[in-house]
Order: C-alpha cells, then sequence, then structure tokens
C-alpha cells in the first residue's frame, strides 16, 4: 500500500461525498410533480368550456382542457422519471462512498 493509492481512494471518496447536488435536485423534481398533480386537479374539475391558456414565452396559446391535462400528465411522467434517475444517481454513490471509506479503512490497518 502506497501514498498514491491512499491518494487516489481519498480522492475517489470526495467525488462521491458529493452526492448532496444529486439530493437537491431529487427534491426539487418531488415539489414539482406536487405541484403539477395539483394543477392536473385542478384543471380536471374545471368546466369543459372554460378558455385555457399556455403560455410559450412571452406569448399566452389558448388550448383545450383536454390538451392541457395531457400536457400536464406528460410534464408529470418526465419529472418522475428525473426523480427516479436522479434517486438512483443518490444510490449509487452513497455506495461508492461506504466502498471508498471501507478501502481506505482497510488500507490504514493493514498500514498499522
Amino acid at each position: 500500500v502506497d501514498s498514491t493509492q491512499i491518494a487516489e481512494l481519498s480522492k475517489e471518496l470526495m467525488i462521491a461525498n458529493d452526492s448532496g447536488s444529486f439530493q437537491l435536485v431529487d427534491a426539487a423534481c418531488k415539489e414539482l410533480i406536487v405541484e403539477k398533480n395539483v394543477t392536473i386537479k385542478e384543471v380536471e374539475s374545471s368546466a369543459e368550456d372554460r378558455t385555457m391558456y399556455r403560455s410559450l414565452g412571452r406569448l399566452f396559446l389558448m388550448i383545450n382542457k383536454e390538451n392541457c391535462v395531457s400536457e400536464l400528465n406528460e410534464n408529470r411522467k418526465t419529472l418522475e422519471e428525473e426523480a427516479k434517475k436522479y434517486e438512483d444517481l443518490t444510490t449509487t454513490y452513497k455506495t461508492k462512498q461506504e466502498h471508498f471509506k471501507q478501502q481506505l479503512d482497510d488500507i490504514s490497518s493493514s498500514k498499522k
């Protein structure tokens, strides 16, 4: 066991410790999913003949209720997929972190 191996493992451990950013993105995705669910519920409970608009930059487009709900459901599905991806990344990095900690512990105990 040499110092370069310890340095490499320490570097890998520091990278694995940076999984907090994935957790923040995951939490933001989950918050947006809740917002989409509330919006979908409100749109579905509105009258069929109600005028709805969708923003497109600085422009507002009139759309029907069916298209609005469809778009919102599609957005929610995409957010759920992203949340799952970031959740998986967080799990992967936590696993790597534990692995590298164990390797560093093994190296330090073998040096004694």
